[in-house]
């Protein structure tokens, strides 16, 4: 992954600095850290990005939808999942 480009895409406004998503990471990527205006409230930021497995634990855990997968950063993957599964049944 190209260090340049987060795995996530944090959005400040909508984190209330609760940790879930740090909590939920397994991979350690997520830190609290402080604001840049002073709160404080503490807000989510990448520390590990190149240890992000895109597992979306932190998305699927944030009650303020203040996480997102950055699409230009990677994913798990859907190619790793059986054509079957990708389309409908006939």
């Amino acid at each position: 992954m190209d260090k340049k480009q987060s795995p996530l895409i944090i959005d400040e406004s909508a984190c209330n600095g609760c940790g879930r998503c740090v909590e939920a990471c397994f991979m350690n990527v997520l830190e609290m850290v402080k604001r840049n205006d002073g709160s404080k409230v503490k807000v989510a930021a990448v520390k590990r990005p190149d240890e992000c497995v895109f597992c979306e634990a932190c998305v699927t855990g944030c009650r303020r939808i203040a996480l997102f997968i950055n699409p230009r950063a990677g994913s798990c993957g859907l190619k790793a999942l059986p054509g079957d599964l990708l389309y409908p049944l006939k």
